[in-house]
């Protein structure tokens, strides 16, 4: 938006304020100006009407890729079984398909007054809708790999695709050590100190599910079977514990946990916010 512009809706919620009546959102060369119940002189109005004018929305977890899955996979509590049912789909879906989700899913978030996306991507899948997407991102590219031999081979492919991406825009680079019970407490540690040296943001899936936890506390659990079915388990390189997992991303900012619907409040969650991160 190159001109001036005076917004105004039976109601505005200024984001650091209390709700205004009858006001007035003013903007010029794409900034805000003002925000009252009178425009700017010689600014022109668009009275909107009987709207409410809200600042645009901020969807911090997202998976793109993932739109065309809506229906396909109900909420269970075999948290393993609805992994398998993920990772099928993932698997059947060619490039240009993956692509389509993506593009269906942002033309969704922009049609809900959401302008701001942190978005897991598998190899860079959203990266380049998302760098010329009229709103502002945090792409994390996500790496996974349990046994000693899949973490090492994932950071080297990660190092790699740092050579060939880059901020662009109002999109920024981050990184998604995906899980607990995927990820190695090694690629864990070097995924905090990239991010930590190049000031780049982090985001963790954790305290997903029961079974999650479970495995993480005692070694026990249906994620073994899981694993085990994959070709995947390796004891060995599951954090020992949550406030281990915690320690390792100190300092790294922002740092965002997500889910964390399994969280002792009294000890992860107090912990967690010590350290400055989002759950």
């Amino acid at each position: 938006m190159s001109e001036s512009l005076a917004l105004r809706g039976r109601w505005l919620f200024p984001a650091d304020g209390e709700p205004m009546e009858n006001a007035c959102l003013t903007v010029i060369d794409g900034r805000i100006a003002a925000v009252g119940n009178k425009p700017l002189p010689g600014v022109p109005v668009y009275d909107a009407g009987n709207v409410a004018i809200l600042p645009g929305f901020v969807n911090a977890h997202t998976h793109l890729d993932l739109t065309g899955m809506a229906g396909l996979a109900p909420p269970t509590s075999d948290f393993p079984r609805w992994l398998r049912q993920v990772i099928a789909y993932r698997r059947q879906r060619s490039a240009p398909t993956v692509r389509a989700d993506v593009e269906r899913g942002l033309r969704l978030s922009l049609a809900c007054g959401v302008t701001t996306l942190g978005d897991v991507t598998v190899a860079g899948a959203s990266e380049g809708v998302l760098r010329s997407a009229p709103m502002r991102s945090v792409i994390f590219h996500e790496i996974l790999g349990l046994p000693k031999a899949n973490a090492a081979r994932a950071w080297s492919e990660w190092v790699y695709r740092l050579r060939l991406v880059s901020p662009q825009g109002g999109c920024r680079i981050g990184v998604s050590p995906h899980a607990p019970y995927s990820v190695r407490h090694t690629l864990f540690a070097a995924a905090a100190r990239w991010a930590v040296a190049n000031a780049a943001p982090v985001c963790v899936h954790l305290a997903e599910s029961q079974a999650e936890m479970e495995l993480v506390q005692s070694r026990t659990g249906p994620f073994i079977d899981f694993l085990q079915s994959l070709g995947v388990y390796d004891p060995g390189g599951i954090v020992e514990s949550v406030p281990q997992l915690g320690a390792m991303f100190h300092g790294v900012n922002p740092m965002v946990w997500v889910h964390g619907n399994y969280l002792e409040p009294n000890l992860h969650a107090a912990m967690m916010r010590r350290s400055g991160a989002t759950i």
